[in-house]
């Protein structure tokens, strides 16, 4: 699995339009904006999962490209803000009220 975030992206977008931006990338498997839970509104990132290495290479060339008028941010995603995240709810849960 080779999977990328995509950072800045306008506020707006939709996870076709990103599908759009990127498909000249190759074959993707998944592609996700993630969305406020509360107001359903992109939150300015998201997450493509590429099924193989060159396009995920090709992928992590768009970064620094304008798409809609926003400068994008595209990194491999290696997952480490979910665990990070996870070990603050943990410790915070850890300690007496």
């Amino acid at each position: 699995m080779f999977k990328i975030k995509i950072a800045n992206l306008p506020r707006w977008i939709s996870e076709i339009h990103l599908k759009q931006f990127f498909n000249n990338c190759g074959k993707m498997l998944e592609a996700k904006v993630v969305l406020d839970e509360n107001t359903l509104r992109p939150l300015g990132y998201g997450y493509i999962i590429f099924a193989d290495e060159q396009s995920l290479a090709k992928a992590l060339d768009k970064n620094g490209t304008m798409l809609d008028g926003s400068v994008i941010i595209v990194d491999v995603d290696t997952g480490l803000e979910n665990v990070e995240a996870s070990e603050v709810a943990i410790d915070l849960l850890a300690e007496p009220l």
